[in-house]
């Protein structure tokens, strides 16, 4: 994987997928998953295999969006896809893409809250 200022290049089975991990990417999976950001960020804890892949999938939403484009995958089969990496190295991914470090996450994802 390749991370620069949020971005995130995903070498899924099907091919590359580019995933915008921010702020709005959050704002976005907490719209999808019909939660509160804390519930979201809580949940990465308690709920990693259900929450990691809804926040890869909004920021797959999120970087077709800022092109102006629409998303042609369904959840389902994105996360399929992303079941078939390692998830350990996505979990850091996204931890160094929001801004968060391992002093602030516990023993999981962690709920901390994303630096400015």
């Amino acid at each position: 994987m390749n991370t620069l200022r949020g971005f995130v290049e995903l070498n899924l089975p099907m091919g590359k997928v580019e995933c915008l991990l921010n702020l709005n990417a959050l704002r976005i999976a907490s719209q999808d998953l019909k939660i509160e950001l804390n519930e979201l960020l809580t949940g990465a804890d308690e709920k990693p295999l259900e929450v990691l892949p809804a926040i890869y999938f909004a920021g797959y939403k999120n970087a077709l969006y800022l092109k102006n484009e629409q998303p042609s995958l369904q959840f389902e089969h994105f996360a399929a896809q992303l079941g078939r990496l390692d998830f350990e190295e996505l979990t850091q991914d996204l931890l160094k893409s929001v801004g968060a470090n391992d002093e602030t996450l516990g023993n999981g994802m962690g709920a901390a809250a994303p630096t400015p």
